[in-house]
């Protein structure tokens, strides 16, 4: 894992930070988000910037496809539950529901757990 991992959190996604902050710099777009002072956005799984992301919901033509290559790549990818995502397919309004992305293991399981107790 980078020194200093990033993680990007969807618009929807804030309750989160709390509990992944002691570990990675969080990055919320709903609230960091800046003109004048730009953060890593979710292209960042591709180029090693973030380490991680979670969307409320993934669109097939961005946030889908972006968890698509980031999988090709190596990083995991996930449902907000930790169950691979439904095949295109099945999906309503060309939309996935809640991804979990992750470069490693470790981020995955960091990120999960985030979520569950964001729930709880």
């Amino acid at each position: 894992m980078p020194q200093n991992p990033a993680i990007c959190l969807g618009w929807q996604m804030g309750d989160l930070g709390p509990h992944l902050g002691d570990r990675y710099r969080v990055y919320h777009t709903k609230t960091d988000y800046s003109k004048t002072a730009p953060i890593p956005n979710f292209n960042g799984l591709l180029s090693g910037d973030l380490t991680g992301a979670v969307l409320a919901r993934g669109q097939f033509i961005d946030g889908a496809a972006l968890a698509f290559m980031a999988e090709e790549m190596g990083h995991i990818v996930t449902t907000l539950t930790g169950d691979p995502p439904p095949l295109l397919h099945t999906c309503d309004d060309y939309m996935r529901p809640g991804l979990l992305i992750a470069s490693s293991p470790e981020v995955h399981s960091d990120l999960l757990a985030a979520v569950r107790l964001a729930q709880a």
